[in-house]
């Protein structure tokens, strides 16, 4: 549960209405996974 009343003195309200407005995770929906170009592995590469 968000304290807003902390969050208020130093958030800017246009932002805590948009973390307000994301829906709780619901657990019917199944457990979130991570979704990567090249899944299945545990290597990691950046092009320059």
């Amino acid at each position: 549960m968000w304290k807003w009343n902390l969050l208020h003195g130093w958030m800017p309200i246009e932002l805590m209405d948009r973390i307000a407005a994301i829906p709780p995770p619901v657990t019917a929906n199944g457990k979130d996974c991570q979704v990567v170009a090249g899944a299945g592995t545990d290597k990691y590469s950046v092009a320059a």
